[in-house]
């Protein structure tokens, strides 16, 4: 689909019922980003263009007439600048990949370049990214990376503040969402553009709903386990939530853990001036026994097989009407719509994720950005890519393809609105992420892991609540220790 060149960010007001829907990042340029936890966007909505859409024009969708000038001019720069170049990119084969290849294919028709995808499991992935910097390899131009990679890519991924502030203009970096700034961004530089963030909502079937007499999505814990309670029959779970021991429950409780008040290490919390200079575990503090206490409580309301919960089974379960409730990532979200993959396309719709009563909502963010190997082939290439596919106009098309927004223009476009019923939930949530919820350290998986085993023997009964979550912190503490980061006991 195609839009004039304007700034279309003009509020779309509608409900989001689809039924029958390490610090703070640097300046560049005089763009002034706030992190994301709990600021207002960056978005004018007094002073915006008004929104004009013209089918047949053929332009581009854009933030500013500006933008879009400086948009014609690089592309026109790139018009077979690399004729006989390769570009090796290492991707995790996450749903929205096969967008990106089918939009990579213009860049190649644009600059004559060759574009090869090496695409990987979540873990292979982050293993192999992980290998070839640690060997200096020129395997790779571009690096696909989640949040929490940051720290263990840091050394190895070219810092782009002076690129950006070159193609300012092009860039328009203050679109981009901040805490997908924040999240790309390690010691003041930035290292990487985001592209596919993802971020939790609690989503619900409203049949169901209707059908219990529950007249709002639930905003608090209390009401969710109320909500919860209500909806669940001999043929319907109230709730779907993944439990499985591991990876899968370790990362649930980060999830939960901020929006019930407490946190996971002692300077690690939405605001914190240096979330990693006090590392001391807080696995027993009463905040996080109570998230603890929350999983196993919710347990009655899941039916059989909820401690095998992972996110296939969750989304499975929802998507085929057996589950009221889950608190999914976004990916989970988009194929609700698909007749194909789901049975709740017209009785569903999301809301902002519950916390704890009295406490400030922090929605949990994830996805990706795509970073600039220190030691590529190619580097011009790999950062002119990544100019042109998170430009405005290569962004706009990737939604179309089957991607994500990362830029706030997209998230209030009223047409991109009236296709995606969850971007209304998006706009209320996107500035109330915390990049760091899942600590951007290379010791981030095996922390989650280590805390998700003993969640996992408390939840089938294999250990006292206490004992496991001290002997979670003890685990933890000493491999925080190990790793040099200040701790105390």
């Amino acid at each position: 689909m195609k839009r004039t060149l304007c700034l279309v960010l003009a509020l779309c007001v509608m409900t989001a019922t689809a039924c029958g829907g390490k610090p703070a990042s640097p300046e560049v340029g005089d763009s002034n980003t706030a992190e994301g936890s709990g600021t207002e966007a960056n978005v004018d909505q007094d002073n915006l263009d008004a929104p004009a859409v013209d089918e047949n024009t053929g332009e581009l969708f854009s933030t500013s007439s500006e933008q879009a000038e400086a948009y014609q001019a690089f592309a026109a720069e790139l018009s077979g600048k690399y004729a006989g170049k390769s570009l090796n990119i290492v991707t995790v084969s996450d749903p929205w990949l096969s967008g990106m290849k089918e939009i990579i294919t213009e860049f190649e028709a644009l600059t004559g370049c060759t574009v090869y995808i090496s695409d990987l499991g979540y873990d292979a992935c982050y293993s192999k990214e992980v290998l070839i910097a640690s060997q200096k390899s020129n395997e790779a131009d571009v690096f696909i990376y989640d949040y929490p990679w940051i720290g263990a890519l840091s050394e190895s991924l070219l810092p782009l503040n002076d690129s950006l502030t070159d193609h300012k203009a092009l860039v328009n970096y203050e679109d981009f969402f901040a805490v997908g700034q924040a999240g790309s961004t390690w010691d003041e530089n930035i290292l990487g553009l985001p592209f596919a963030p993802y971020f939790t909502m609690l989503t619900y079937n409203t049949d169901l709903f209707e059908k219990a007499g529950i007249e709002k999505a639930p905003a608090t814990v209390e009401e969710l386990k109320e909500a919860a309670a209500a909806l669940t029959s001999e043929s319907t779970a109230g709730i779907a939530l993944n439990n499985q021991s591991g990876t899968c429950v370790g990362q649930a409780y980060f999830e939960w853990i901020y929006n019930f008040g407490g946190k996971a290490f002692e300077s690690c919390y939405p605001g914190s001036d240096d979330y990693y200079a006090d590392m001391t575990p807080c696995l027993t503090s009463e905040e996080s026994l109570s998230v603890v206490r929350f999983f196993k409580d919710m347990l009655q309301y899941e039916g059989s097989g909820a401690l095998n919960m992972a996110w296939n089974e969750r989304f499975s379960a929802f998507a085929t009407g057996n589950a009221a409730i889950m608190s999914p990532w976004i990916t989970d979200i988009m194929p609700l719509d698909d007749t194909e993959q789901s049975l709740v396309s017209e009785c569903y719709a999301t809301a902002p994720a519950v916390c704890a009563e009295g406490v400030k909502q922090h929605t949990p963010v994830g996805g990706y950005s795509m970073g600039v190997s220190r030691y590529a082939a190619e580097s011009d290439l790999a950062v002119d890519f990544m100019l042109w596919f998170t430009s405005p106009e290569t962004a706009y098309k990737f939604i179309g393809a089957g991607g994500l927004p990362a830029r706030y223009s997209l998230i209030y476009d009223p047409e991109l609105c009236s296709q995606y019923s969850y971007y209304s939930t998006l706009q209320q949530v996107v500035d109330t992420s915390f990049c760091a919820f899942r600590p951007q350290i290379p010791e981030s998986f095996e922390i989650m892991d280590t805390i998700g085993q003993y969640i996992g023997l408390y939840l089938d009964d294999s250990m006292e609540l206490e004992q496991a979550m001290k002997t979670a912190e003890e685990e933890v503490t000493k491999l925080l220790e190990d790793a040099g980061y200040t701790v105390n006991r």
